[in-house]
């Protein structure tokens, strides 16, 4: 699954969350400030969740990468001897 694909998805789960959280809150009683509050650690947990896969996907990259490098070393010295 792609990055972009992953990002789209969280976009819009969030804001499904995010508009059915703003209309159930203050009918439950929640005051401005833990709304504020909670807005704070949701932000918080998705952004740590973004960078986790942006993380997880240039690591995957830069292995795929380094694979590329040994191949293609192997094969030159190959050709070399």
């Amino acid at each position: 699954m792609s990055i972009l694909v992953v990002g789209a998805l969280a976009c819009v789960f969030m804001t499904g969350i995010g508009a059915l959280l703003s209309l159930a809150l203050p009918a439950g009683g929640a005051t401005v400030t833990g709304m504020m509050i909670l807005k704070g650690l949701v932000c918080a947990c998705g952004g740590a969740v973004a960078g986790y896969f942006t993380i997880s996907f240039v690591v995957r990259g830069q292995q795929r990468a380094d694979a590329v490098a040994e191949a293609m070393a192997a094969k030159t010295a190959e050709i070399s001897a």
